[in-house]
């Protein structure tokens, strides 16, 4: 059973290092996952579900954050008295 539905939208598609967009689609979504992608008006929407209508915007892939300086924030505030270029040269 479909709990949401994002209707009419472009979806961003990677295959193999490929990107191609993807007109006029509706993504189904049950319980925070998607449960299928499927051209607009193809099937009927569950009625239950909450609509968003999303013509003229594109789905893409989440976007994850692999650049982090987690290991500086164990050193944070162990040298306020010196500069910036002093900080990452001489101390990281």
């Amino acid at each position: 059973m479909t709990s949401l539905a994002l209707i009419n939208c472009d979806v961003l598609q990677v295959i193999n290092k490929s990107a191609s967009v993807i007109k006029g689609q509706d993504i189904l979504i049950n319980q925070n996952k998607i449960e299928k992608i499927i051209p607009s008006n193809s099937e009927k929407i569950d009625p239950t579900a909450e609509i968003i209508e999303a013509k003229g915007l594109l789905a893409i892939p989440g976007l994850i954050n692999t650049h982090a300086h987690t290991p500086m924030i164990y050193f944070r505030g162990l040298v306020e008295d010196v500069t910036v270029e002093e900080w990452f040269n001489d101390y990281i």
